[in-house]
């Protein structure tokens, strides 16, 4: 039976940073109703049992990063959120079975290297003292304004020849920096994967940003890496329990199809079923920019010039073929007899030969349509960390393989022919960094092909998790589109928070900036 309500705003899609806009907007006094098309809410940040009842998998994102400064500001730890750290932010194997590990501690992560190669600990130590000032600065910057113009976070690096090597070095690609300060194929192995976690190649021109934010924030200590104690989930868990306890509402099996607007203002939420809910002050979209303006708002509604430029929004080239395995017994890594501490490590990249540029034969079938045939992943281990996430003396992990969505050799749907036979593929590749016989280790599998992705989660188009390409014409103010500041909309009192990692937050903020509401975690 369709329904009708008011709420001061209105949520489409029950995503983490749907959910995390609606927690701080209900801690700021504002009446919220979330809508989540799926029968549980959280999008990319969601734990389930997808193979064998008592195996936590996370469905997608598999560990933290971006979510301190909102954990710490929603004070998610008083709703059950608890992140364990393990002191590393991710290990590497190799056919050599050899393993390294990139610890946060500086001493430790040099001790390792001394063993590796004598020149990279030294400059590990180097990296730390050139950063230990810009990064946290940079980072910090991340959260200082909303809506900065492009040049506004670099206007404080101009002035010194420390800030203008920093701003040469935004314009490198970056596996140009990591060549440049190091030399060990194995380090460099290790990093070039930890880059590549973001759905772009390490060869991506005016991207050594990823670089400062992946591994120089990480040497410093400012970034920080951990797993969620019973799976990611409990992240969306944790801001639903805030939610509900400030009298929000969730409502789940709630597809969103339209969004009605009057004069150009957003003024309801309409659902799947009729039902419509009303928003006195504000519509915020988890659902991507494109989704929401050409469909939902409709194309009509919105300048010509602009829906141009969002037609020719473009998704990540290579994105991500997911397998999730469940094992009868715990993995043993045959580098564990090189180093016993891998057995510990809740990331691991699987690295073919050679380590630091395997990549580039991976790259090139990506870009020719072609699943890659040199194999090499992140496979990520929670129960490592966390073995609440399978039953006692067993193992569940999720591999990150790069692949392209559109197959030259009969496009996406070609995947739902071959997904199974390029698991069977990467399990062969692991057996060779493994002790166990995995055929018979493993119980349970779940596979997600990048089209499976885009069909559980449409707003993940070509079953991108960054939904779309980051590049420097894609990325900072200019993501989605810089017509307007990062976050708003065409339509007054519709804000966007679906086109990136950690916009729940800036939603927040723009709407009660808008609505003259003090932000409560200023204070």
């Amino acid at each position: 039976m369709p329904e009708q309500a008011t709420f001061d705003v209105v949520i489409a899609g029950g995503g983490h940073n749907g959910l995390a806009a609606a927690a701080y907007l209900a801690k700021a006094g504002l009446s919220v109703c979330v809508l989540e098309a799926h029968d549980i809410y959280g999008g990319g940040v969601v734990t389930e049992e997808l193979t064998v009842p008592g195996f936590k998998h996370n469905t997608h994102a598999a560990f933290m990063v971006n979510i301190y400064t909102v954990k710490d500001e929603l004070e998610l730890g008083k709703y059950g959120l608890e992140i364990i750290e393990t002191g590393k932010a991710l290990s590497a194997t190799f056919l050599d079975d050899r393993c390294i590990h990139l610890y946060t501690d500086v001493d430790r992560m040099c001790q390792q290297l001394e063993k590796f190669n004598k020149h990279d600990a030294a400059a590990w130590r180097e990296l730390v003292e050139t950063y230990q000032n810009t990064g946290p600065m940079f980072s910090a910057g991340r959260w200082a304004s909303v809506a900065a113009q492009p040049s506004a976070m670099y206007l404080g690096f101009e002035g010194s020849i420390e800030g203008r090597d920093f701003l040469k070095l935004m314009q490198m690609r970056p596996r140009d920096i990591v060549n440049s300060w190091f030399e060990d194929p194995y380090l460099k192995g290790l990093l070039f994967t930890w880059l590549n976690q973001a759905e772009m190649t390490d060869d991506s021109l005016g991207f050594g940003i990823m670089f400062v934010l992946y591994i120089a924030c990480t040497a410093v200590g400012v970034q920080r890496w951990g797993v969620a104690k019973g799976g990611t989930g409990m992240v969306s868990h944790a801001m639903a329990r805030l939610i509900r306890e400030r009298g929000g509402v969730i409502k789940t099996s709630a597809k969103v199809t339209k969004i009605k607007t009057d004069n150009g203002v957003a003024k309801s939420v309409v659902t799947a079923d009729g039902s419509e809910f009303i928003a006195r002050k504000a519509v915020v979209s988890n659902i991507n920019h494109q989704m929401t303006l050409l469909d939902l708002v409709g194309e009509d509604k919105i300048p010509a010039s602009l829906a141009k430029k969002i037609k020719q929004w473009r998704w990540s080239e290579m994105v991500l073929f997911t397998p999730h395995l469940a094992f009868d017994e715990k993995v043993v890594w045959k580098s564990s007899d090189f180093d016993r501490e891998i057995q510990n490590s809740w990331g691991i990249g699987v690295l073919n030969d050679p380590p630091d540029t395997f990549w580039i034969s991976q790259f090139a079938d990506i870009r020719m349509g072609r699943p890659p045939k040199d194999l090499g992943f992140l496979g990520v281990f929670p129960t490592s960390a966390d073995p609440s996430q399978a039953p006692p003396g067993k193992d569940v992990c999720l591999l990150w393989q790069f692949v392209p969505y559109n197959l030259a050799d009969g496009g996406p749907l070609k995947w739902d022919e071959i997904k199974d036979g390029y698991t069977d593929q990467m399990i062969e590749f692991m057996q060779k960094f493994v002790k166990n016989d995995l055929r018979k280790a493993i119980v349970g599998r779940y596979i997600m092909s990048p089209l499976d992705i885009e069909r559980k989660n449409p707003s993940m188009g070509h079953g991108s998790f960054m939904h779309g390409d980051l590049a420097q014409d894609q990325f900072g103010v200019f993501r989605p589109f810089h017509d307007y500041p990062a976050g708003k909309s065409p339509i007054d009192n519709l804000y966007l928070c679906g086109d990136s990692g950690d916009q729940g937050r800036r939603a927040a903020w723009l709407c009660l900036d808008d609505l003259k509401m003090k932000k409560w975690w200023e204070q």
